[in-house]
């Protein structure tokens, strides 16, 4: 049986008082991209990984649920997108070249 992080609905993530607001939600980009290289590079780290190295470099602790929360929020998006098409540059780059040619007197 596998445990899935269930997010919050949106209206109970409003803060309350004494509490501050979500941890993952505070890192400064840099912090975030060191996070998601951790996630994914060379098969990525587990939560139990990354929970550590978060407090041991970052000085704060981070929850399976906040972890998973920017998996699907931030590196989803990012490995979902396209890879861009290198075949299509050298061809646009040759296109460029060709017209450029035409052009000269």
């Amino acid at each position: 049986m596998s445990r899935r992080c269930k997010l919050a609905p949106i209206r109970s993530l409003a803060r309350k008082p004494g509490r501050p607001l979500a941890i993952m939600a505070r890192l400064t980009a840099a912090q975030r991209e060191r996070l998601f290289t951790w996630l994914t590079k060379d098969g990525g780290i587990t939560y139990a990984k990354a929970r550590e190295r978060i407090w041991r470099d970052w000085g704060f602790k981070a929850s399976n649920c906040s972890l998973c929360s920017f998996w699907q929020r931030y590196c989803q998006p990012r490995l979902l997108q396209p890879a861009p098409d290198p075949a299509g540059k050298v061809i646009l780059e040759i296109v460029i070249q060709v017209r450029a040619k035409e052009r000269e007197p």
